[in-house]
């Protein structure tokens, strides 16, 4: 059946009768009602994912948080109360757990259903009231023979691109991650004085469009081809398909972090692998006046994913940033266990502005009456 794409600026406006000025698509009576009747997919929801707003301290980009975790939980309580299936896909999202849908916007117990892969089920699928639990013994199998050694260092930029030019002499392919456009660029210039250029790709947001499909091509090719460099900013989050041998990252929040680890040993082919995860962090980019880290991410949450994940490798247990599961398997713990202790409960409930859910409710529920 026909589909329709859209960002979450888009997605919200279906909802609600606010005119925006130059704004060309949506608003329409057609495609609200397409909305209403369908499944509505939102996919990779990321807790810290702030691109397009300037934030220069910690007040602005708690706002602009506050502002994407309110706009979130409005789109589920909307579908929710309208009948519309919804279905929300996250890895690591704090806020979307069913406890906090039931206390903060009030939803009835059997109105949500968690989907989540769980290892300690039994293999297939089960449910257990309210969740429906997978266990897939192929894919286990295939995650377990892939072991990733996470570090956590301090280093300069010119020590992460060494890094990672020691892994591509080595024939393998290294990703790193930087929080800045400034730090890529110059990641990016002093890597090319080192290796050919037509070894790396290059990723960030100010690419046109145009340019964009070209540097998927060259990510592309460095991937299967299984030797080469990929320098990029947060954008390789979501929606860049990479399999790296080894990711140099700056420290981010957790929830950044594993979606980053996302694109180590990505493939799932059977083959026995060991990865590197070197998460940098530098005392430089700590402001603690603005209260952020590289002037991009809240400091106290960064610093409380970098002490949760020192923990974990300081104890010689490794993290598993591939399979959910609680407690402890062999040797290994499951990323999912530094979510709360890096992102407590009360953060993120701060983080709804339940004045402005309350306005945004009265405005759709407007809407609906005006469409009779």
């Amino acid at each position: 059946k026909p589909f329709t794409v859209m960002n979450t600026d888009l997605y919200l406006f279906n909802f609600v009768r606010i005119h925006v000025t130059g704004l060309r698509y949506g608003l329409g009576k057609k495609l609200r009602s397409i909305l209403n009747s369908a499944l509505n997919f939102i996919d990779e929801y990321n807790f810290f994912s702030t691109s397009g707003f300037c934030c220069s301290d910690r007040g602005e980009y708690v706002e602009a948080l506050r502002l994407i975790t309110t706009s979130l939980l409005f789109m589920v309580k909307y579908t929710i109360s309208n009948s519309i299936t919804d279905l929300v896909l996250s890895t690591s999202s704090p806020t979307l757990t069913p406890e906090l849908l039931r206390s903060i916007l009030g939803i009835e117990a059997d109105r949500v259903i968690e989907v989540s892969f769980d290892l300690s089920s039994k293999i297939g699928v089960s449910v257990n009231g309210s969740r429906v639990l997978v266990n897939d013994d192929e894919f286990n199998n295939d995650r377990f023979n892939k072991s990733i050694v996470t570090k956590v260092v301090k280093a300069s930029i010119k020590d992460m691109v060494r890094k990672c030019v020691e892994v591509f002499e080595s024939g393998g392919k290294c990703l790193m991650v930087l929080n800045t456009f400034r730090r890529v660029i110059d990641a990016y210039e002093y890597l090319c004085s080192l290796i050919s250029c037509r070894d790396v790709a290059l990723i960030h947001s100010r690419f046109r469009v145009k340019e964009r499909s070209l540097v998927s091509e060259k990510v592309k090719s460095i991937d299967v081809r299984g030797r080469g460099v990929v320098i990029s900013s947060p954008d390789i989050e979501v929606g860049i398909d990479f399999d790296a041998d080894v990711l140099v990252s700056d420290a981010a929040p957790i929830t950044s972090l594993i979606q980053r680890s996302g694109r180590l040993l990505r493939r799932v082919d059977d083959s026995v692998r060991e990865g590197e995860f070197i998460i940098v962090f530098s005392e430089e980019l700590l402001d603690e006046g603005h209260g952020t880290y590289a002037g991009v991410y809240p400091a106290n949450i960064t610093l409380r994913s970098i002490d949760a994940i020192n923990k974990v490798v300081s104890s010689g247990v490794l993290i598993d940033w591939k399979l959910m599961f609680t407690g402890r398997v062999g040797n290994r713990i499951s990323y999912t266990s530094l979510i709360t202790p890096a992102i407590p409960q009360n953060y993120v409930k701060y983080l709804v502005d339940r004045d402005c859910l309350s306005v945004l409710m009265k405005l759709s529920s407007t809407q609906i009456a005006s469409l009779e």
